[in-house]
């Protein structure tokens, strides 16, 4: 108490927060820069879309986006990270049942897979409000098996350069459309661009989540943000009448 109080410090939204690179799962990783607006918006969309979270377990590593983001949702909407081994499904298990309990996680499909085993598909904790689903192909079978067990998923998709998540389904849904990946999130623009005859095309994003660029890499930024500032993706999608992404 006998200490002078600290200024605050102000740091620029435009400033870089964190560089991360991209999964390279159809090519090479490249270091993406996602700015402290970037991070801040793509938190404030989650928040905008989930129900109320009481507490975030972090089961996803530090150096993916979505590990980030389950950190910035925590930090912006005040309330505690619980860390638990990520390959330890056991642990994670644990982590979900003990105080504080957790209400919100962010998971890969295998890392749900393995809960369920672990659980023998028994009910989640009471507390538990949503599971993040998305880091890569989500298969309907497993979002079908675990909304028939009670646990709250929420498929999704994202990728690096967006800040994390695009697109989310509500649990109420997920059982009726457990293909899909969901509509927008708040104050994120999608679209299939040059659609076929089965609706399937490229998908672009737009939104205040988008990167800065690639860190070193101008060639590669101006071949993934198009005129207007739409994020070419290079993802094949489609959307289906209500504006649901499969």
């Amino acid at each position: 108490p006998a200490l002078p109080a600290a200024a605050p410090i102000v740091t620029p939204a435009d400033a870089p927060a964190v560089v991360v690179l991209t999964s390279g799962t159809t090519g090479g990783p490249k270091p993406a820069v996602l700015s402290v607006a970037a991070m801040t918006a793509s938190a404030a969309a989650w928040l905008a879309f989930l129900p109320p979270a009481s507490g975030w377990l972090l089961a996803l590593g530090l150096g993916h986006v979505a590990g980030l983001g389950v950190v910035w949702r925590a930090a912006l909407s005040g309330v505690p990270v619980v860390i638990a081994s990520r390959g330890d499904t056991d642990r994670v298990l644990a982590a979900l049942r003990a105080d504080p309990r957790p209400s919100h996680v962010s998971l890969v499909p295998t890392q749900l897979a393995r809960l369920l085993d672990s659980a023998g598909d028994a009910r989640p904790p009471e507390a538990l409000r949503a599971v993040l689903l998305g880091g890569g192909t989500v298969p309907p079978a497993l979002v079908r098996r675990a909304i028939r067990a009670g646990w709250p998923v929420v498929p999704t998709y994202g990728l690096t350069e967006a800040g994390s998540g695009v697109t989310a389904l509500p649990s109420a849904e997920a059982g009726e459309h457990p293909a899909s990946a969901g509509r927008a999130l708040p104050g994120v623009n999608l679209r299939i661009d040059a659609p076929g005859g089965d609706g399937v095309g490229h998908i672009e994003v737009r939104s205040p989540a988008l990167f800065s660029g690639y860190l070193g890499d101008p060639a590669a930024t101006a071949a993934a943000l198009g005129p207007g500032g739409w994020l070419l993706t290079g993802d094949l999608g489609r959307l289906d009448p209500e504006g649901r992404l499969d």
